[in-house]
């Protein structure tokens, strides 16, 4: 990857036409992936602050100062989902139909931000922040001068078959027929991650662990955000498995449809 100078947007504090000449380093897109899974464990736990500058709306602040879970760009999908915060302060923020993603580096070389562009010229900006998290009383041998370790729940659940279970009502399920079906409903699936969203709803936290694909895994962790869940999903090439629920409203039987899953690899 080459480094190019050009300019980007100013350090925040600074109006929009105060731009400042940095050095980036662009990102192939074909490297997505592998660099947003590289970056997220290198900067798991750092404070970041989100901005987004619209051409339109100008700059807005999605996140300040949260420790950063995670940054997602699935292969075959037209999107980079960021992760921020944790439990009950867990933000997703969705940039679609990226074109263009690169890092800003200092003058002598090191990494202070990751940008992205849209194809509609929106930017997303995630800044660092070096100051170190620190809790009273306590000290943690993961500390570094810049690292953040907040606290990491206890229990670890792993699920590596997730799905997203829909459910919906019918008066009568019957043959050759389309069959007018009342509102659906969308949940979070799998053994471990039922088993997580169990536990944070005891008061307790726990670490949701799976493989995420597609437009279905996408909206697997937006449903366990919702819910608070902490977690860490494994990008993957495949789509995230679905299953079918129908309540069939004249008789009180429930028709259960599951799909099969993707396949994992080692790679």
């Amino acid at each position: 990857m080459g480094v190019v100078t050009t300019e980007r947007i100013a350090p925040m504090g600074l109006e929009e036409d105060a731009i400042q000449v940095m050095r980036n380093r662009l990102v192939p897109r074909g490297e997505w992936p592998a660099f947003f899974d590289a970056f997220s464990h290198r900067y798991d736990g750092w404070l970041v602050t989100v901005r987004v500058l619209h051409p339109r709306f100008g700059s807005q602040m999605e996140a300040c100062e949260l420790p950063l879970a995670g940054v997602v760009a699935p292969p075959d999908a037209p999107i980079i989902s960021l992760h921020v915060g944790r439990a009950a302060s867990h933000i997703e923020h969705d940039i679609r139909s990226p074109r263009e993603v690169w890092v800003e580096l200092s003058a002598a070389g090191a990494e202070e931000a990751i940008g992205i562009e849209s194809e509609d010229g929106t930017k997303t900006i995630i800044e660092f922040k070096t100051r170190r998290y620190r809790r009273p009383s306590m000290a943690s041998p993961f500390d570094s001068s810049s690292r953040v370790r907040p606290p990491i729940p206890s229990i670890v659940t792993l699920t590596l078959n997730p799905c997203i279970d829909e459910s919906a009502s019918v008066e009568q399920v019957v043959p050759d027929r389309k069959l007018r079906c009342g509102p659906s409903a969308y949940e979070p699936g799998g053994g471990g991650i039922n088993v997580a969203r169990a536990i944070r709803r005891l008061g307790g936290d726990a670490l949701a662990v799976f493989p995420a694909g597609g437009a279905a895994g996408q909206l697997l962790r937006g449903l366990l955000s919702a819910e608070g869940v902490p977690q860490r999903p494994i990008p993957i090439a495949g789509w995230t498995r679905e299953s079918f629920n129908v309540f069939e409203t004249s008789t009180g039987r429930q028709f259960r449809f599951v799909l099969p899953g993707p396949e994992l690899t080692g790679t």
